[in-house]
């Protein structure tokens, strides 16, 4: 399944635990179609000299295993319905120092197994059993989608993601086999909520996609992986891929480890179950793969061997949904990956170790598959790199259109954040920033890039062909933002209540204050007993006011740290709630209910003027700072019974 790749520690690895498996990982740069006014170039050398496309994968992929700190990976180029090139770099297995074969290596392809549940839709769509348009309930017995809206979901919506479903990531993978379940029995468990009308905004869903297989399922009258197994892998020859977990017999021995790189070695890392199976479990070769996109490249055949008819390949490859001009394009579960004004489009796999990129370029017939089997690294920029050497860009002059800036500035956030559920707090950490200066919006990420307006609600780059577009709501307003290269998520304004900044001053200032009436009532109960010194019991605050507020700070601090304890390991979430989590949530109820009682007390005692004045005030600093963060744990789903 796919994630946004990001840094393993702070803010961004929270980000990529909470967010889950995300499909970002394979963005490139929208197109850009032959500019006026480009500087002519050296023709480029020709991605089919074998020659030249093996020393230059060789040169790049031995660079960048050793930059990066990978264990191995492996690479398969397809053009012209043949294979022009298969490598494998580094070790699948790093202790026993097992060389990567591209011929027999599985490596896990995470979301690129999508690809075969599309495949799958667009045969049944062939076969007149599946209808793109239809309410999708109709092609589910065991679990209905809630009708929230007027508007049903169509299989059209789960293609693009504009199904309007929320994200939900506890316990997308497992770790055993026992956690695995028939697909529809997960989706009734786990049915996401629906929280914006179907085909307006796309917020990448791996539940989404699943519902899709469950449609084919239903229809064919066959379990998912029979189907697959019958009507593409076999017809395909793909005897080395496979969605079973743990892998057969046959071929276990041959999946690549995974690996994380830590302290100078690879440490391996255990096999990563997937429960929704179809959307995010297949283990696949190079050779494999190379045959799955020559398969799409020539419009589905493979030799004598055809999935699908050739107009359905066409529709499958067509343009379905595009947020705004100037942003990549979904198709019909692929979506684009456009560079330099050359149309690509294909799809990206994460699972946590294993990172991957099918990329199709349809007018050239040129497939690429990238696979690496070690966390933080990113297959997207060998394809960034073959494109910019077998398609250089020619970056077009910048033409600025008279439009203030300033209507667009704000902060966005990812719409493909969990809703409903306490992993909402990601969103906290993955805000766009951007602000209007000297008639350009400026997103404070990094250094910073500069965007200047070249239409209405159309931005683009200073130095780059990279686009920023906006949308608004009904009333004119504007809601949304579109990075140019993003096109399975958008991003929406965000509230004022929901400002990251409100809720670290918020939870600051409460942590502070927790700390503070935590460690002042016993150390100065030590002070006091060591000096001597005796206080006026009349101008007290009362013991019991005075222990309610302390348990209070007490619970909140313990809840804090273990939140904290358990985000040591960011990916943990996704494999369900952890101990840690659940005390949490207790904690935070039991000082949410203490807190509520210290705000009764602290208004008795402003009545009855019991205690001195500087004390009620320090009292009733603390119950606000309390109450402040109740509020934001209200607002960041944290107040939930956890068991």
């Amino acid at each position: 399944m796919n994630r946004p790749r990001s840094t393993t520690s702070g803010a961004a690895a929270l980000l990529v635990a909470l967010l889950g498996l995300s499909s970002v990982g394979t963005a490139q740069e929208p197109p850009a179609s032959a500019p006026v006014g480009a500087v002519a170039v050296a023709a480029p050398p020709s991605p089919r000299d074998t020659a030249d496309l093996g020393a230059f994968v060789d040169g790049f992929m031995a660079s960048y295993l050793e930059s990066r700190h990978l264990a191995g990976a492996v690479v398969a180029v397809v053009g012209d319905g043949e294979l022009l090139l298969a490598r494998g770099f580094g070790f699948a297995d790093a202790e026993q120092r097992l060389p990567v074969n591209p011929e027999r290596t599985l490596f896990r392809i995470g979301s690129i197994s999508k690809t075969f549940v599309w495949t799958s839709v667009m045969q049944q769509v062939e076969a007149g059993k599946l209808d793109l348009a239809a309410d999708v309930n109709g092609y589910f017995p065991d679990f209905q989608v809630p009708a929230t809206y007027e508007a049903p979901i169509t299989l059209t919506h789960l293609m693009t993601h504009t199904a309007g479903l929320d994200d939900h990531v506890v316990g997308l993978f497992a770790h055993d086999a026992a956690s695995l379940r028939p697909l529809a029995e997960i989706l009734r468990d786990e049915m996401p909520r629906r929280v914006r009308p179907p085909g307006q905004i796309s917020s990448y869903s791996n539940h989404g996609s699943a519902m899709a297989m469950v449609a084919v399922q239903t229809v064919s009258g066959e379990n998912w992986n029979d189907y697959l197994e019958r009507h593409i892998l076999e017809p395909l020859d793909l005897e080395r891929t496979t969605f079973e977990q743990p892998l057969p017999a046959t071929i276990d021995a041959e999946l690549s480890k995974g690996y994380r790189y830590l302290n100078g070695e690879f440490k391996e890392q255990p096999f990563e179950f997937v429960p929704l199976a179809p959307i995010g479990a297949a283990s696949s070769t190079a050779t494999d793969m190379a045959r799955m996109m020559i398969t799409h490249l020539d419009l589905g055949a493979l030799g004598a061997v055809r999935v699908f008819e050739e107009a359905t390949a066409r529709t499958m490859q067509s343009d379905l949904f595009r947020h705004a001009d100037g942003v990549l394009a979904m198709q019909h579960g692929f979506y684009e990956m456009s560079r330099n004004g050359v149309r690509i489009i294909g799809h990206g796999g994460d699972t946590l170790w294993f990172h991957s990129v099918m990329a199709l370029f349809p007018e050239q017939r040129l497939g690429v598959f990238v696979s690496l089997n070690t966390a933080g690294g990113d297959p997207s920029e060998l394809l960034k790199a073959f494109v910019d050497r077998y398609f250089p860009k020619q970056t077009a002059p910048l033409v600025k259109a008279d439009v203030d800036p300033s209507r667009f500035a704000g902060s966005y956030r990812p719409t493909r954040y969990a809703h409903r559920d306490f992993t909402k707090v990601a969103a906290l950490v993955s805000t766009l920033e951007l602000v209007a200066e000297d008639g350009a919006l400026v997103s404070k990420v990094g250094e910073g890039t500069r965007w200047f307006p070249i239409g209405p609600s159309l931005f683009r780059a200073e130095h780059e062909e990279r686009t920023l577009a906006f949308g608004e709501d009904a009333s004119g307003r504007v809601r949304y933002a579109f990075v140019g290269e993003l096109p399975v998520i958008a991003f929406e304004a965000v509230p004022a209540t929901e400002s990251s900044r409100l809720a670290i001053a918020v939870f600051g200032v409460a942590v502070a204050f927790f700390v503070l009436s935590f460690l002042a009532w016993p150390v100065g109960a030590l002070l006091r007993r060591w000096y001597g010194v005796r206080l006026d019991p009349s101008q007290r605050i009362g013991w019991f006011a005075r222990a309610v507020l302390w348990t209070t700070a007490g619970c909140a601090l313990a809840g804090i740290a273990a939140l904290a304890v358990s985000l040591s390991d960011p990916n943990s979430i996704v494999f369900g709630l952890t101990p840690q989590i659940r005390l949490h949530a207790l904690l935070t109820l039991i000082a949410s209910a203490l807190g509520a009682a210290a705000l009764a007390l602290a208004v008795g005692m402003w009545r009855s003027r019991r205690g001195r004045w500087l004390s009620r005030v320090c009292y009733s600093a603390v119950v606000l700072g309390a109450l402040g963060y109740v509020w934001q744990s209200w607002i960041w789903n944290l107040l939930w019974w956890p068991f």
